[in-house]
């Protein structure tokens, strides 16, 4: 977490705050990957394997949408 908001800091954001809504905009971007990957023809084992991988991320960062 601590790693995190020095990035923040050091991209410009005035706050934590700010930083975490931005993730949270980029996580609910992201969380439409599936549908939109389906939309587009992608084989489903493709859509499978790369959502897989962008679960993981997600739990594995859960701590970054505490308190938001």
């Amino acid at each position: 977490m601590k790693v995190m908001q020095k990035l923040a800091a050091s991209a410009g954001y005035g706050s934590w705050n700010d930083a975490r809504q931005v993730i949270a905009e980029v996580a609910e971007a992201i969380s439409q990957f599936t549908y939109l990957a389906q939309q587009q023809g992608i084989r489903k084992t493709t859509v499978s394997v790369i959502s897989k991988t962008l679960n993981q991320r997600k739990q594995e960062n859960a701590v970054l949408f505490q308190g938001s």
